[in-house]
């Protein structure tokens, strides 16, 4: 999905990406790693996994995986911003390749396992069987991401920083996510160069 929408007209034509993950959970971690190498340059830090042993596994962009390096991003996100969304998040923020725009995100930096139980009636347990860091080496469990641009900037007078500020957080399903962008956040995007 994300790749059909990177290489449309539309996307191609546009001055700058804004990224909604307002009220995304997250889902697998892969898909977050995947999803970040579409931003990045080949050799970029996405994120470190440490297992029981401690000892990381990074996993950085490869294989020429980006689609387009130029353009400044916008990523949005809300206290229901979590997992591989956090992943992404980090790693396009933390790599200057993207501004964080929104309030801090949930703050879920582990890796688990569900085991259902048979005789549960559908219930499962949770083995916690990993944590990660991010490419800054932060541990956001239970703290989350900051955001660089959080709900209230002003920008724009009362009525402007009002609809942002809800838009931010209340995730407002309908709203486009451009609405909510300060127009100072894409302007302080930076744009990753290769390595």
């Amino acid at each position: 999905q994300i790749t059909e929408a990177l290489i449309s007209p539309t996307a191609k034509s546009a001055a700058a990406i804004v990224i909604d993950l307002r009220g995304n959970g997250g889902g697998s971690l892969q898909g977050g790693i995947d999803a970040a190498r579409l931003f990045l340059p080949d050799g970029t830090n996405i994120i470190s996994v440490f297992d029981k042993t401690g000892v990381p596994r990074v996993y950085a962009a490869e294989n020429g995986g980006a689609t387009d390096l130029t353009k400044p991003i916008a990523v949005l996100m809300n206290r229901d911003t979590a997992s591989a969304a956090e992943v992404f998040a980090a790693a396009l923020g933390e790599n200057g390749r993207a501004t964080l725009v929104g309030e801090r995100s949930y703050g879920k930096g582990i890796i688990q396992t569900l085991v259902k139980l048979e005789a549960g009636g559908g219930g499962g347990v949770a083995f916690t069987t990993a944590r990660y860091r991010t490419p800054l080496n932060h541990d956001i469990n239970k703290v989350g991401l900051p955001a660089a641009f959080p709900p209230v900037d002003g920008e724009g007078g009362a009525a402007r920083a009002t609809l942002q500020s809800q838009c931010l957080l209340s995730g407002a399903r309908g709203t486009p996510a451009a609405a909510c962008v300060p127009a100072a956040a894409v302007a302080t995007a930076t744009v990753a160069v290769g390595k």
